[in-house]
C-alpha cells in the first residue's frame, strides 16, 4: 500500500490553516491578560508605597501642599518606568475632629487600553480602560 505524499502535504496545510489562528488567539489573550494583571499589581503596589511615604511624613498635623506634592512626586519617580501612561495620583488627608483621627487616602488611576472587554468583567472593573488602586490608613490622635 502506497501513501500519496501530495495528499498528505495538502492535509498538513489545511490542519495548519485551521489550528494556527486558534493558537494565535489563545496566545494574544494570554499575553493581554498577563499585562492587565501585571499593571493592576504594580498600581496597587505603588498606592501602598505612596501610603507608606505619607505615613512617614505625617507629623501629627494636617498635610501641607508641599508634603502632598512630595508623595505624588515619589510615586511618579519610583514607578514611572512601570506605567505605560502617566497615572493620575490623588492624596487625600481628612481629619475627623469628633473621632480625633486622620485618614490618609492615596488613589491612583492609570489608563489600560488593550481593547478586550472581557478583562473588566473578569477582574470586576467597571471601567475597562482605567485601572484604579486606592489605599487608606487611619491614624488615631492622642
Amino acid at each position: 500500500m502506497k501513501i500519496n505524499s501530495k495528499k498528505s502535504k495538502g492535509q498538513s496545510v489545511v490542519e495548519l490553516v485551521i489550528t494556527l489562528p486558534i493558537l494565535m488567539l489563545i496566545l494574544c489573550l494570554t499575553v493581554s491578560t498577563s499585562l492587565f494583571i501585571y499593571d493592576k499589581t504594580v498600581l496597587q503596589f505603588a498606592a501602598n508605597q505612596g501610603l507608606d511615604k505619607a505615613i512617614g511624613l505625617y507629623s501629627g498635623t494636617n498635610f501641607t501642599s508641599d508634603e502632598i506634592q512630595e508623595i505624588t512626586n515619589y510615586i511618579n519617580n519610583e514607578y514611572s518606568i512601570a506605567f505605560a501612561t502617566k497615572p493620575d495620583i490623588e492624596v487625600v488627608p481628612t481629619y475627623d475632629s469628633a473621632a480625633k483621627e486622620t485618614t490618609i487616602t492615596v488613589k491612583i488611576t492609570s489608563n489600560f487600553n488593550c481593547g478586550l472587554p472581557y478583562l473588566g468583567k473578569l477582574f470586576d472593573t467597571t471601567d475597562n480602560e482605567n485601572l484604579k488602586a486606592e489605599n487608606s490608613y487611619v491614624i488615631k490622635d492622642n
